[in-house]
């Protein structure tokens, strides 16, 4: 489905490399749910020559966990759609957060739609990603980029976020994707 750009949304083309390896895990593992196969089975390998093996193992846990847990609906899109949701946004800010040890606010950004016990958990995935990607050089700073260039928001619109769980959503059991 080709989704035209929303008010929010990032292209695909307007992230870094680091950002792009995230969102093309987020994606893979959420296609390979929607058809009943282990989402972990397809990023090891594209994770393994990518030179950051225990993403695949990161994602897959705030994956799992998201899907089993998740008190709203979570927008993670399909592989071919050409802009970048909130939710995806959140999660790849999550892990830039906590490369720059900013994990209060990683949590809070997860807590939006995972209880607090859940959250704990997958903090400690997202730590493992942030720190498997620093040390292979890949910074994840995700910013919307104007077309002049120009950076026009980043981390930066995620920091102060508090816990925005709204318990008006219904539970909604597994990522939607389109």
């Amino acid at each position: 489905m080709v989704r035209r750009r929303q008010d929010g949304e990032n292209e695909v083309g307007d992230l870094a490399c680091a950002e792009t390896l995230v969102l093309h895990g987020l994606r893979t593992w959420v296609a390979a749910f929607a058809e009943r196969e282990c989402g972990l089975l397809r990023l090891v390998p594209f994770y393994r020559r990518a030179g950051v093996p225990d993403v695949a193992a990161g994602l897959h846990a705030i994956l799992l966990h998201t899907a089993l847990s998740a008190t709203r609906p979570v927008d993670i899109r399909c592989p071919g759609c050409l802009t970048v949701s909130p939710d995806e946004s959140r999660i790849i800010a999550a892990i830039g957060l906590m490369q720059k040890e900013r994990v209060p606010q990683a949590y809070n950004l997860l807590s939006d739609w995972l209880p607090a016990e859940v959250a704990h958990v997958v903090i400690r995935a997202v730590q493992t990603i942030a720190r498997a990607m620093q040390d292979a050089r890949l910074d994840v700073t995700p910013t919307e980029r104007k077309r002049d260039g120009r950076d026009a928001a980043g981390i930066a619109d995620f920091a102060d976020l508090s816990e925005s769980h709204d318990p008006a959503y219904s539970y909604a059991p597994t990522p939607t994707i389109h």
